[in-house]
């Protein structure tokens, strides 16, 4: 057994079960980052503030899935972690780029 999804505690926890979850949820993460940046960079200066109400409202939604994540199955909690650390690299674009004053 690779103990990728071993709960805490759980006896079938490896070392290689955590290196491939750390993998697979940052790795998603950086892909991510990398596709929306070069498939929105050149929007995010152009309509800042919709830009950062997605960023507000995409981390909100990343904060609320990461809080009702212990509910669901154990096999589905590695994939549910990459999907919420996409969400967060999208934040971490949009709102990055758009730091300038919005009036």
């Amino acid at each position: 057994s690779s103990g990728i999804n071993a709960e805490y505690g759980d006896a079938s926890a490896t070392a290689l079960g955590a290196t491939y979850t750390w993998i697979l949820k940052d790795g998603s993460g950086m892909i991510a980052n990398i596709l929306f940046a070069w498939s929105q960079g050149t929007q995010l200066d152009i309509d800042a503030k919709r830009w950062r109400l997605f960023a507000d409202v995409v981390n909100d939604l990343a904060m609320l899935i990461d809080l009702l994540s212990p509910l669901a199955p154990t096999l589905l909690f590695t994939p549910i972690m990459c999907f919420t650390t996409v969400l967060r690299s999208l934040v971490g674009v949009a709102g990055g780029c758009t730091r300038a004053r919005i009036k």
